[in-house]
């Protein structure tokens, strides 16, 4: 269900909002958006009677986001080899970091040749950015998809109408291939990172749930059987053995033995 939901948000109505997938220059609002999912998800856990189908979800939501970030955004261009101590963590705030001001070039132009070669060079800020994705033809874009500034980063392949205004060629690495990620050449980067930055988010929640919530989460944990003779001749040692079966159990509960 998790990997289910994160794929879905390629899939539905999220495709062409910014904040899940870290376009746009979304750094603030995506952030709040991680932080929303984070809550949720605790907040699911904790119920009297977790409810698991909304943790998945929102954990698969959020995982998309967080991938996308180190796929969308410059962050491993500017030589970064770790997760964001920040990115969805309660807090964080990126004003600081990443070039806010629209009006401020940060990508140059580049046509991309077979390897995109010569668009490995074409960030030109040293603040974060990220990738502006226009997912349809700007005759037919539809209301609250943002049209890329001049001088701004291109997502960049086949499916994004926006590189046909400047910065040509883009930054994104989605995949290895120059024909839908101009810097496809770091993608190998932004999966290790992403990877990392995967497992210090599952970490937080857990840092905030209890065992069993966890391990609900997650559909982990041992399972815990017991064969009984009941026959005549245990009747003498049944509750001693009703006792001792008690307290196995008991001496689980909110471990990470707990069935």
């Amino acid at each position: 269900n998790i990997c289910l939901h994160n794929a879905e948000v390629d899939l539905s109505n999220t495709y062409f909002v910014d904040e899940p997938h870290f376009t746009v220059d979304k750094f603030t609002s995506g952030q709040q958006r991680l932080e929303g999912h984070l809550n949720a998800i605790v907040s699911a856990l904790s119920q009297q009677n977790i409810d698991v189908f909304t943790a998945r979800k929102r954990l698969g939501q959020a995982l998309h986001g967080i991938q996308d970030f180190y796929s969308h955004s410059n962050w491993v261009e500017l030589g970064n080899t770790s997760p964001s101590s920040i990115l969805g963590r309660p807090g964080g705030n990126f004003n600081s970091i990443f070039a806010s001001n629209y009006s401020e070039d940060t990508c140059s132009d580049c046509d991309p040749d077979s390897s995109c070669n010569n668009c490995r060079n074409n960030i030109t800020t040293t603040k974060l950015t990220s990738a502006w994705f226009i997912p349809v033809p700007l005759l037919f874009t539809p209301i609250g998809v943002e049209i890329k500034p001049l001088g701004r980063c291109s997502h960049g392949g086949v499916f994004d109408y926006g590189t046909g205004l400047p910065s040509k060629g883009g930054i994104s690495k989605d995949t290895v291939g120059c024909s839908s990620s101009p810097h496809g050449h770091l993608h190998s980067s932004a999966i290790q990172i992403a990877k990392a930055a995967t497992k210090q988010f599952i970490r937080d929640i857990k840092d905030r749930v209890t065992i069993r919530q966890f391990k609900a989460l997650l559909g982990i944990g041992p399972s815990f059987g017991v064969a009984i003779d009941s026959t005549a001749s245990m009747d003498e040692e049944i509750a001693g053995v009703r006792a001792q079966i008690a307290q196995m159990v008991n001496s689980r509960l909110n471990t990470d033995e707990e069935p």
